[in-house]
């Protein structure tokens, strides 16, 4: 018997906005279980291209979602409760630079892939 253990996978979305100069990247944090790594792996895989689409958004312009591939794919072996430690990343930066205030996490401030306020948040963000 095959035991399935936890993954999170880190899918990157590549998003063309309508007259849109810039292009935007979403990196979206997916929880998968899988028997193996390579199970894992194909499971990331479908998932990011399960997400290629194309649709307007609130502004009428056309947004197309592009499946760009894995930043990473990692075990979660500790498992999944309270407290347990799925990841880390070592950063070399200013925490300054790397750490933001309340205001600016994204649990406050998540919009609608391709609306006009991402659009205006991506250019924004580009100038910083």
């Amino acid at each position: 018997m095959t035991t399935e253990m936890w993954f999170m996978a880190e899918v990157v979305i590549r998003a063309d906005i309508e007259d849109f100069p810039l292009i935007a990247a979403h990196m979206n944090l997916v929880l998968l279980k899988a028997a193996s790594n390579e199970g894992a792996f194909a499971k990331a895989i479908d998932f990011g291209q399960e997400h290629n689409q194309e649709y307007l958004n609130p502004d009428g312009k056309k947004v197309v979602l592009t499946f760009a591939g894995l930043r990473n794919l990692f075990n979660i072996s500790d498992g999944l409760e309270k407290g347990a430690e799925w990841n880390y990343e070592k950063l070399d930066l200013a925490l300054g630079k790397i750490t933001k205030p309340k205001e600016q996490l994204s649990v406050f401030t998540f919009r609608r892939p391709g609306s006009a306020a991402l659009a205006s948040s991506a250019a924004e963000n580009s100038l910083n």
